[in-house]
């Protein structure tokens, strides 16, 4: 049995997601739709989308930015705070003709990163997309929009219009975002051949999007299908049903082959076991972690020629699951000390009000808090000796 048993992520990310919902009834968010298509486009929201871009792309030219942000044939998602700040956006192509939409750039203000705003927005645009190519054909014509009520994308379509796909271009950094948004690296579509720019360095990604699901409402359709494979599921099988013990057992001694002297195996093998799936379990906490892309991979020295000047004992995630793999934690110590010295190597590197520095915070007090919350197992395991 693994005693370490990570929370439930998903209902983590229900909450958030229902917050977002709220947030948005409630006017604390705002949800815009606009193109240098319409004439009436705020320059101004144009730059101030531009500028969070520039910002969370930084090895985007900013001139490569600005063209495509105001290019008529690209449409942005934003989303507004209450005080008209823009938290989020995705730049976006339409092909219309071809079924597909190119993702340009997608990109969340790092404050609002770990806040469910990125797969929104996501669920968003695959709504709104379907809206838009299926009013393609009939009459479409682009207009700014401002979407007010999140009821105007819960709606069904008497017919499909084939299939539909999402193709971007994802940096190392943005994969992992992708892949939690249904993108994937294996391409079945090829109508976007000879249409988009070729990023060198990218890894190219498509998603398919489902006429019949409403990404808006995804946790309800999986609560709904979960409850519907139990209830199948009690039809075939006892494991749901209780059965009433006749005589209770008062006394442990009282089951027959338990005597005094026998104790609870706490053997070499089973304390490996422990220590393994621990160290799997914050392994996994600390890759899944939306901060930790900084750290998943090693410092390329072509990119950074003097980090490895400064950084004389490089560490990362990789090198960190490989040493796991081949056994090399003995103890849970060892495997804190290289977690330490991995984000102690970012802080010693990297500015006080750098994006790495930030991440390396944020991934500092989760892995803290993770130790802080099974020390109690740790101890009765005695995982650190």
């Amino acid at each position: 049995m693994n005693f370490f048993e990570e929370h439930d992520e998903q209902n983590n990310k229900k909450t958030k997601e229902l917050l977002l919902h709220e947030n948005f009834k409630n006017n604390n968010i705002k949800l815009m739709f606009i193109s240098n298509a319409d004439k009436t486009t705020s320059s101004v929201l144009l730059i101030k989308l531009k500028t969070l871009f520039q910002k969370q792309l930084s090895k985007m030219p900013r001139e490569y930015i600005l063209r495509q942000i105001f290019d008529s044939k690209h449409i942005n998602l934003i989303i507004l705070n209450n005080k008209d700040n823009i938290v989020g956006g995705i730049c976006y192509r339409p092909f219309y003709d071809r079924k597909f939409f190119e993702i340009v750039f997608c990109a969340v203000d790092q404050f609002y990163q770990v806040k469910g705003v990125g797969s929104f927005m996501m669920d968003i645009l695959k709504e709104h997309t379907k809206n838009e190519i299926y009013k393609y054909t009939t009459d479409y014509k682009f207009t700014n929009q401002i979407i007010h009520d999140l009821n105007f994308y819960k709606k069904s379509y008497d017919k499909f219009i084939g299939n539909i796909f999402f193709i971007t271009y994802a940096d190392n950094s943005a994969v992992g975002y992708f892949k939690k948004q249904g993108f994937s690296q294996n391409l079945s579509f090829d109508s976007w051949i000879g249409y988009i720019k070729d990023y060198e360095g990218g890894t190219l990604m498509e998603c398919n999007i489902l006429w019949d699901i409403n990404y808006l409402n995804k946790y309800e359709i999986i609560k709904n299908k979960r409850h519907e494979f139990i209830e199948e599921l009690k039809k075939s099988t006892s494991f749901f049903k209780t059965y009433k013990i006749e005589r209770p057992l008062f006394d442990i001694r009282s089951i027959p082959g338990v005597t005094a002297d026998m104790r609870i195996s706490t053997d070499k093998r089973n304390k490996e076991n422990c220590l393994d799936g621990f160290i799997q379990l914050l392994i996994n906490v600390l890759k899944n972690d939306p901060n930790s892309w900084p750290f998943l991979e090693p410092v390329n020295a072509k990119d950074v020629p003097e980090y490895y000047e400064i950084i004389k004992s490089p560490m990362d995630l990789s090198r960190i699951k490989d040493k796991f793999h081949k056994k090399l934690y003995t103890n849970l110590d060892v495997f804190i000390s290289d977690v330490h010295l991995m984000l102690n190597n970012c802080f010693k590197f990297n500015a006080r009000d750098t994006q790495y520095y930030k991440c390396a915070q944020a991934l500092f007090e989760k892995f803290e808090e993770r130790l802080k919350f099974y020390d109690e197992s740790v101890k009765l395991w005695n995982l650190k000796n």
